[in-house]
């Protein structure tokens, strides 16, 4: 319910949210239905923020210009995130944090794109 209630909020009103939320033929989806699709734009948003954190790094999120935002402890060992939904959380935390990194990342797509 959390992420359906979260997605409505985003989307401003219940017009949108149906609009969004229907099949073709103007039939609203049902609750697992429209949580099935949560899911897989969640899946998505990963894949494609952990791809641009591993652009942005030269696949080496371990390297110290990371400054570490992407690693953790785990049995008092130090590790790096792997996992494409870790590796994006902590990429958007970073873009948050850091003008620098955001500024340089968006540098990068611009280029990217002409």
């Amino acid at each position: 319910m959390k992420f359906i209630a979260e997605e409505r909020i985003r989307l401003d009103s219940d017009d949108a949210f149906w609009a969004k939320y229907s099949n073709p033929e103007g039939v609203r989806l049902g609750y697992q239905q429209i949580l099935d699709s949560l899911k897989q734009q969640r899946h998505a948003d990963s894949e494609y923020h952990a791809k641009s954190a591993r652009t942005y790094f030269g696949s080496d999120l371990g390297c110290a210009d990371t400054g570490g935002a992407f690693g953790y402890i785990k049995n008092s060992v130090p590790q790096v995130s792997s996992k494409d939904d870790s590796v994006a959380k902590k990429w958007k935390a970073l873009l948050a944090e850091d003008p620098a990194v955001a500024q340089k990342w968006g540098e990068m797509q611009t280029l990217h794109e002409a």
